[in-house]
């Protein structure tokens, strides 16, 4: 994995990595031992590339991305996100 973002994006990529995290959490409820589940979740951890850093970049990018497009209707659910 890179750390050079990329303008192309498919549907099918972000649903690919969900669903590998979802993978993950199935097989870390199997009780995995340290050893085989250390290296798997070792990069999901890191402060600065983790998930919940890498999440929350993509989380500000969806709202910056909301707030800027005229064309989204300004329900609720979209004030909500933004807000978030």
């Amino acid at each position: 994995m890179t750390d050079e973002p990329t303008t192309q994006l498919t549907a099918e990529e972000v649903r690919t990595s969900a669903q590998t995290l979802h993978r993950l959490a199935a097989h870390l409820r199997t009780g995995p031992s340290l050893a085989d589940a250390l290296p798997l979740i070792a990069a999901l951890v890191d402060a600065d590339t983790g998930t919940a850093a890498r999440l929350g970049e993509a989380l500000r990018g969806i709202a910056r991305y909301l707030a800027q497009e005229t064309t989204v209707p300004r329900t609720d659910t979209v004030e909500a996100t933004l807000g978030e």
